[in-house]
């Protein structure tokens, strides 16, 4: 086995593949992966060494709420974009490896975007830029409802 052979089996081992797509922001493409469940939510970039330019992680929640990240192990500086439920970008702040202080959404949003840090800002992407190429939440829409079902039940009893 070769020493890159290696490094992939040790990365995808530590990383599972995900699922991938392509977003744009003002037409730049940034490849990223879709953290839509908890376990790859909770696991973000964590133990990654490097971003990629033009990539990121896409983080996809159930209910369009405060969002609040931090960066325990995460070895990368990395900025955010907080996106509301149209695509358009809240908010973006900078994350500091390692860091247990919360970055929060400036409102309830479904969906967030890590990329090293700076990216936004060398790419002329701020506050109120439109992002395109988002799951959609009407899909996501039947299961919330099903999960705010659950908890009312849950609450009831």
């Amino acid at each position: 086995m070769t020493r890159p052979q290696l490094r992939r089996l040790i990365r995808e081992s530590v990383f599972p593949l995900r699922e991938t797509g392509v977003v744009h922001i003002n037409s730049i493409p940034v490849e990223v992966e879709i953290a839509d469940d908890a376990e790859s939510r909770n696991m973000g970039l964590m133990f990654r060494h490097n971003v990629p330019d033009g990539t990121g992680m896409l983080f996809f929640f159930p209910l369009q709420e405060t969002q609040s990240f931090w960066m325990k192990n995460t070895f990368v500086p990395l900025s955010i974009a907080f996106i509301d439920g149209d695509g358009f970008i809240t908010n973006i702040e900078r994350m500091t490896p390692h860091s247990l202080n919360s970055v929060v959404s400036s409102s309830p949003v479904p969906f967030a975007l890590e990329v090293r840090q700076g990216w936004f800002k060398e790419n002329g992407i701020a506050a109120g830029c439109q992002i395109s190429g988002l799951p959609s939440i009407k899909k996501r829409d039947s299961s919330d409802n099903r999960l705010r079902h659950i908890i009312m039940e849950v609450i009831r009893e």
